[in-house]
């Protein structure tokens, strides 16, 4: 199986997914409400960061929950598609998600932050798909509680590295997480315990 095969079948399932291509609409229409409601208030990168990041968390969540349920990761490594093209798939999906919510208010990110600090929170949104593989995986009968935690998470590195006074720091950091998180998703995918699952 190919990686456009893969990509296409991510692509469909982000289409179906109600209630991911809700919580994008959402998340956009949310952004322009609560900059309408706070003019006079400099726009909050790292809080918009934050909210985009849900839906990120949203998709990712609902895809591979359903890829568990319904069998399509057990399809996928009966196809012999290895975990670096089942992730980069969603990988992909997962960029055009954020930047299409991210230019949606590009004007007001050129304003308030550079080119360095949006790439920097956008690895750091990336932290959540492989965060939402292992939630995914560990709370496959809770979806609220796996929600609930892997955005308190999220929460806690978006809003703690804004606190990091140098950019170059925020980096290493966010690198590194992102690396120990990919890291973790795949011992996970090839562990008995998420064999069992499928």
């Amino acid at each position: 199986m190919n990686f456009l095969n893969v990509l296409k079948k991510e692509f469909f399932d982000f289409i179906y997914s109600y209630k991911s291509v809700l919580t994008v609409f959402i998340v956009i229409l949310g952004e322009k409400l609560i900059i309408h409601v706070n003019k006079p208030q400099p726009y909050d990168i790292f809080f918009h960061s934050w909210l985009i990041t849900t839906a990120l968390q949203q998709f990712v969540y609902d895809t591979f929950l359903t890829d568990i349920r319904e069998k399509g990761l057990l399809f996928y490594q009966n196809m012999k598609v290895s975990f670096k093209k089942f992730f980069a798939a969603k990988f992909l999906i997962c960029v055009v998600l954020y930047l299409f919510m991210f230019l949606c208010e590009i004007n007001n990110i050129l304003r308030e932050a550079n080119i360095l600090q949006f790439f920097c929170l956008s690895l750091q949104g990336f932290i959540a798909m492989p965060l939402m593989f292992i939630a995914s995986t560990v709370f496959i009968k809770s979806e609220t509680g796996g929600l609930i935690i892997t955005t308190l998470i999220m929460a806690v590195i978006i809003f703690g590295l804004r606190f990091v006074s140098q950019l170059w720091i925020s980096y290493i950091i966010t690198v590194i997480l992102l690396a120990v998180f990919v890291f973790l998703a795949y011992c996970v995918y090839k562990s008995l315990f998420f064999k069992k699952q499928l």
